[in-house]
């Protein structure tokens, strides 16, 4: 997109976001992707979302204690029987 008119589409932005339409209307009505908007956000705007690092996903797995389950499962107990089945 040139300069102007990304300088033009920032103007139109920031007008309608401060006549109190949501980012969704806002690109409505400039027929332009909400994601654009956010773009052109001025610093400051509550809706501008910063870059975000996403985190690993939890795995299930790495919230079990395996060592006690395996110590369970060494002494001969079956799992219904123990706590650790109610852990689960």
């Amino acid at each position: 997109m040139p300069a102007r008119k990304s300088r033009r589409m920032k103007e139109q932005i920031v007008k309608l976001r401060d006549q109190g339409l949501s980012i969704r209307k806002t690109a409505e009505a400039l027929k332009i992707h909400r994601k654009t908007v956010r773009k052109y956000l001025p610093e400051g705007d509550p809706h501008k979302k910063e870059s975000v690092v996403k985190e690993k996903p939890f795995s299930w797995d790495e919230a079990i204690d395996w060592h006690s389950i395996h110590q369970e499962i060494g002494k001969g107990v079956s799992l219904p029987d123990t706590n650790l089945f109610k852990m689960l």
